[in-house]
Order: C-alpha cells, then sequence, then structure tokens
C-alpha cells in the first residue's frame, strides 16, 4: 500500500473508530510503527487535526470537531455518486462495498439499501 492510501485509510479508520493504538494500524497496514507516526505527522502538516495522546487511554485520535470535507462534490453530486455505487453493489459486485462504505462516511451520508435483486438461477 503506497503512502497516499494508507494517509487515506488513518483518516477514514479515525472517522469511523475516533481511536486507535499504532500498533494496530501498523499490523493492518503491514508497516512499522514509526511509519504510522510518520504518516501522522505528514496528516498533520497537511492540516488534518490528528493527534496521538500517551497514556493509559492513549492513542491516537482525531479532534472530536473534526469532520471529513466533502466540499469537492456537492450534494446532488454526492447521491449520484451513491446511487451510481448501489447499483454496481445490487449486481454483487463486492469489491464496491467497501467503496460504497467509505464514501457513505465521508459524505456522511445514511447508505440504505434501496433495492435487492437475485440474480441466483
Amino acid at each position: 500500500m503506497n503512502s497516499l492510501s494508507r494517509l487515506f485509510y488513518i483518516m477514514h479508520y479515525l472517522t469511523v473508530h475516533s481511536k486507535v493504538k499504532a500498533i494496530i494500524l501498523a499490523e493492518q497496514l503491514e508497516v512499522s510503527i514509526r511509519t504510522i507516526y510518520r504518516d501522522i505527522d505528514t496528516l498533520s502538516s497537511l492540516g488534518f487535526p490528528v493527534y496521538s495522546q500517551n497514556g493509559r487511554d492513549g492513542g491516537i485520535r482525531l479532534l472530536d470537531t473534526h469532520q471529513l470535507s466533502a466540499t469537492f462534490v456537492d450534494d446532488d453530486e454526492q447521491d449520484q455518486i451513491m446511487f451510481a455505487l448501489q447499483n454496481l453493489e445490487a449486481t454483487d459486485l463486492k469489491s464496491v462495498t467497501p467503496l460504497v462504505n467509505k464514501l457513505s462516511s465521508l459524505f456522511n451520508k445514511e447508505v440504505e439499501p434501496w433495492i435487492d435483486i437475485d440474480f441466483s438461477t
């Protein structure tokens, strides 16, 4: 996984889970803990409010007030993207499901199954 993919993964993970230990990210991304801390430094330098906290309740977190910006597409475009991806997902294309989950989190939209088609014989 390249560094850009790792950065996106970390931001997505923190958006969904709010806190994570560096060792967990390192294991999931198959990199060293030091690489995770370098990625956190990169995210911080890019303006993302990511911080790490030592101690018993420590870990890597986003500020509570942070939400990923989806301003590069307007609300109608977000709906169109989600609709198109759900169409693909309805064909049982499993590789679309993680993308639908990521974008629903990014767009702050609830994913509701709107159609269920059985393609089995």
